[in-house]
């Protein structure tokens, strides 16, 4: 049986207690995407760790001690389920954003604390019934782990391909690729994106490589299959970005109907564009290509973005 000694019931309820203080009310330093995957796996591992808690608790109250594992495992998951729109709730209240995939985070963190707490208990008996309960308590661990795990893995892959294919800064070959791409929509190695909602429908691409120095020219190679011609903007801003359109890249252009043409954005013409002081060429943060009036309906073909 898994017993903790050492550490007495008030300090675990203190843990418990600063854990969900910890979630409520604690950032990760930095900035990025991966910041936001690495919050959601720490929302897992927090919940791991406090249905372990909770599990001790229920073993060492009188109340409780004496009922099955089974029972006291069955408690953990809608407890913590409360917890977790809890602590969503909460946050809403504070100024912070409430998200489900943080209580769905949450589920997979505690759900994968209860076939470990279920293994280890058993690990030391040999009769048939319970190998076949540690192989399935195994099986169901292994699999929400990878659940746990594999938004970092894909997060991970995406920074790599990023800094693979640079100074391609988008091309849509395979899923990883449309990572930092809001809008849109991927066929094969195009992404189409439809220019009829919202007042500047286009895409996004976040968080490129940040360091532009030592190139010359910003290149997009882009489609139009209507019959119209397709009036386009471009903004581009880096970290220091205020907000203000002054404070950018700005450009428009029109898309010729029936073509595909590449558009070259000289990067000294970039470096230059925000008023009153230069743009940081070595913290981009932001590319956008939108619609502007007329193209409702319509959509552009996004092949390729590159420097050179």
């Amino acid at each position: 049986m898994l017993k903790m000694p050492r550490v007495g019931t008030p300090v675990l309820l203190s843990a418990a207690v600063g854990i969900v203080l910890a979630v409520v009310f604690g950032d990760l330093p930095g900035a990025g995407r991966y910041i936001a995957v690495l919050q959601d796996a720490c929302h897992a591992a927090a919940f791991f760790t406090l249905a372990l808690i909770l599990l001790v608790l229920l073993e060492r109250s009188a109340s409780t001690r004496n009922r099955s594992l089974l029972w006291r495992a069955s408690l953990v998951l809608p407890t913590l389920l409360l917890v977790g729109i809890g602590t969503e709730l909460w946050q809403s209240q504070i100024g912070r954003d409430a998200e489900v995939d943080d209580v769905i985070s949450d589920l997979v963190g505690a759900g994968a604390a209860t076939p470990f707490w279920w293994y280890w208990h058993l690990r030391d008996r040999s009769d048939g019934s319970a190998r076949l309960h540690r192989a399935g308590a195994l099986l169901i661990w292994l699999v929400l782990g990878a659940l746990w795990l594999a938004p970092v893995v894909r997060c991970g892959l995406a920074y790599w391909r990023r800094a693979a294919q640079f100074p391609v800064l988008a091309q849509f070959h395979t899923s990883l690729d449309r990572y930092f791409i809001t809008g849109g929509i991927q066929q094969q190695a195009t992404l189409r994106v439809p220019l009829e909602r919202g007042e500047w429908p286009g895409m996004a691409l976040e968080e490129p490589i940040a360091d532009w120095r030592g190139f010359h020219e910003l290149s997009l190679d882009l489609g139009n299959s209507s019959e119209v011609s397709l009036p386009l903007g471009l903004r581009i801003n880096d970290r220091a970005h205020n907000g203000a359109y002054e404070d950018r890249f700005n450009t428009h252009f029109q898309l010729p109907p029936r073509a595909r043409i590449t558009l070259h954005i000289p990067l000294n013409e970039v470096a230059h564009a925000p008023r009153g002081r230069p743009m940081d060429m070595t913290h981009i943060t932001q590319l956008i290509l939108f619609g502007r009036g007329g193209t409702t309906g319509r959509a552009v073909l996004v092949y390729c973005i590159w420097l050179q």
